[in-house]
């Protein structure tokens, strides 16, 4: 997916650990993050700047703590600071 949209010239932002995951050669920019919600908040902010056309992000604390463990209770008590993100994500006006 990545190679696709770089060579269709789809800026592309990497947050968290999607450089370790895929790799830097297809992403024109990537931030490791401190954490789940400054994760979000880096999201927040390069959106509203609206200077790139896609962003991958990985949430390694969701991840690693709740989803590779099978803690559905543990995910399910962190869907409410997710969702107040995408809230606030979804509101953002980038015209």
């Amino acid at each position: 997916m990545l190679s696709q949209l770089f060579q269709n010239d789809i800026s592309t932002l990497g947050i968290g650990k999607i450089s370790d995951l895929f790799g830097e050669e297809y992403l024109n920019k990537s931030i490791h993050t401190e954490g789940d919600e400054n994760g979000m908040q880096i999201l927040l902010d390069n959106y509203k700047s609206a200077d790139f056309d896609f962003y991958f992000i990985n949430l390694v604390d969701l991840d690693m703590l709740y989803g590779h463990r099978e803690d559905a209770q543990g995910y399910v008590g962190v869907l409410p600071i997710r969702i107040k993100h995408l809230v606030i994500l979804t509101s953002v006006d980038t015209k």
